[in-house]
């Protein structure tokens, strides 16, 4: 009578840790798959006028892009200006645009991309894996005859100044100026 009451104690124990053992494998094995169908999607987001603002991010703008987190996403952007800052504007293109859009600046910024499941307040991280610079670069400041309150040197430059500069990334330097 005691053998068998050991015995019956002994097999209600292998099979208490057996199902145990089976539970936590398919645990293993159900959350392997989600990792899988979770795997980051990749989005890209190119520059146009539909997804990007000039001068200014607007809180109210909608969402350009919907991700995941974790996705992987390629933003581009564009030069100052909606890309209309290109080697060869002239000073007078460049203050005619700034006059053009009042109380902007001359960035362009692209998106915003909105985060599912993402609420204000949360922290955000954001990792950059890559950037690629544009072949050319641009410095201007407005003329300060005009713009007397715009920028940190108004009064050193009252005609203004632009200057363009071809950039060498094979060599990592200005390759001569524009």
């Amino acid at each position: 009578m005691i053998t068998f009451r050991w015995k019956n104690y002994v097999v209600k124990a292998v099979v208490a840790l057996t199902s145990l053992l089976a539970m936590t494998l398919l645990a293993e094995a159900v959350q392997a798959a989600e990792a899988k169908q979770q795997e980051p999607k990749r989005h890209k987001l190119a520059a146009t006028l539909e997804t990007t603002q000039w001068g200014w991010l607007d809180p109210n703008e909608g969402p350009k892009l919907t991700v995941n987190s974790g996705d992987i996403v390629s933003i581009e952007t564009m030069m100052h200006s909606h890309n209309k800052i290109q080697p060869g504007t002239t000073m007078e293109d460049i203050v005619a645009l700034r006059k053009a859009n009042p109380g902007g600046g001359p960035h362009s910024v692209t998106g915003p991309i909105f985060v599912n499941g993402a609420e204000p307040g949360d922290v955000m991280e954001i990792r950059i894996l890559r950037i690629t610079p544009k072949p050319f670069g641009v410095n201007f400041n407005l003329p300060g005859k005009d713009f007397p309150t715009i920028g940190a040197l108004a009064a050193e430059f009252p005609e203004g100044f632009v200057k363009y500069f071809n950039l060498d990334w094979s060599l990592n330097r200005v390759s001569r100026s524009i």
